[in-house]
């Protein structure tokens, strides 16, 4: 059992939220972005929208590029409003992913949060844990996934 940002988690919870259904795993898949502005991803099956109560933990974020010469940078947070709508907060540091230009342009990163990210409805104002990112060509082709389980109190 750990105080992770006020909340005790533990291993019951996240069994719990499995066996309740309330595990989460959220994705794009070879998408191109289309821009190079920031951008929080609004894709159906990207992001969860939190209902009053809900704290959402984040435990793992993967993030891939597949198209060389390439920079990625992704951010995990939440919007202050449903469907990533509102002002995004980073949970996380910008993380940047690069291909150069003899790469086969399929990079893959896994990170495995040891201290969870929090995102709670009642007190951060989370309406939608979501990923902000940014590449530097706007043929770059991403992915990027998260999973984590939802919290009822």
């Amino acid at each position: 059992m750990r105080k992770i940002d006020g909340f005790v988690v533990n291993r019951t919870d996240a069994i719990n939220a499995a066996l309740d259904g309330r595990c989460l795993r959220k994705w794009i898949c070879q998408k191109v972005i289309g821009t190079t502005n920031a951008t929080v991803v609004s894709d159906a099956g990207s992001f969860y929208n939190l209902e009053e109560g809900d704290t959402v933990i984040v435990v793992e974020f993967t993030r891939g590029l597949a198209t060389n010469s390439d920079t990625l940078k992704v951010a995990m947070g939440y919007t202050d409003q449903a469907d990533c709508a509102g002002t995004f907060t980073a949970l996380t540091h910008c993380y940047e992913t690069n291909t150069g230009a003899s790469n086969d342009g399929n990079i893959d990163i896994k990170d495995e949060f040891e201290s969870p990210l929090v995102a709670s409805y009642d007190r951060d104002g989370a309406r939608s844990v979501c990923f902000r990112l940014q590449v530097n060509d706007t043929s770059a082709t991403v992915s990027v996934e998260w999973a984590g389980y939802v919290l009822r109190r």
